[in-house]
């Protein structure tokens, strides 16, 4: 390709396109001359080409941090240009371009070396083998491929972004929910094995104590239905 051709890729990609060359072979390459190496393609120009970013994507990745989310990553597959223009418009903290799906799974692999939990987010075929190697795998469930939907921990069922914060939301008030369970349920075990162990309680007693407990831990759990983003 001529220089002019190239600057002008060059300029599209950075502005977080996709350049693309149209060529056509040139008749100059069928006529062979002594000392002569004649350009066998001819540009007839340059299309450029660009994925946009999902409607409320910036506030989305915001909305992520203001949930303690610390670091947030692209990992993709378009070249350099592309992706740094896309990061810097999103607001992402560290972008990884001209990536191939076991380049995804080995900066998977290498930040739950460094003692991260990776929560990786994708919709396509190529997002499954990180989908996988993910602490928590999350796919785009109304966008997603079914092997992405397959190999995901997680799937929502929508386009929206902003579903993100609100599940990390969910997940820890649910979490905190099974913990209070468990607690309560070893508690109320310990304290009557005990009990019964000094022959201060009979065995309708306990056996009452361990229902009533039950029921207040079925409770307690129901709460999960109720929680809002």
């Amino acid at each position: 390709l001529s220089h002019e051709v190239a600057d002008i890729m060059l300029r599209f990609e950075s502005e977080g396109k996709t350049a693309i060359a149209v060529l056509e072979r040139s008749a100059a390459s069928h006529i062979s001359k002594p000392n002569i190496s004649p350009e066998p393609f001819r540009a007839l120009g340059v299309v450029a080409i660009a994925d946009r970013p999902r409607k409320g994507a910036r506030q989305a990745l915001a909305s992520l941090h203001a949930v303690g989310i610390r670091r947030v990553l692209m990992l993709t597959g378009d070249n350099q240009g592309t992706g740094n223009a896309i990061a810097a418009e999103l607001g992402v903290d560290e972008v990884h371009s001209g990536l191939l799906p076991e380049d995804k799974v080995r900066i998977v692999r290498e930040l739950q070396a460094a003692g991260d939990r990776v929560a990786f987010v994708g919709d396509g075929v190529n997002d499954a083998p990180a989908l996988a190697a993910a602490t928590v795998g999350i796919a785009m469930g109304a966008a997603g491929t079914d092997v992405a939907l397959e190999t995901a921990d997680v799937a929502l069922m929508g386009d929206n972004l902003s579903a993100l914060a609100v599940a990390v939301r969910f997940s820890r008030k649910t979490s905190g929910i099974v913990k209070q369970n468990i607690a309560f349920a070893l508690a109320i075990k310990a304290i009557f094995l005990v009990l019964a162990m000094g022959g201060w309680v009979t065995l309708w007693m306990a056996v009452g104590a361990d229902m009533g407990g039950s029921l207040l831990v079925v409770a307690n759990g129901l709460r999960a239905r109720h929680l809002r983003g």
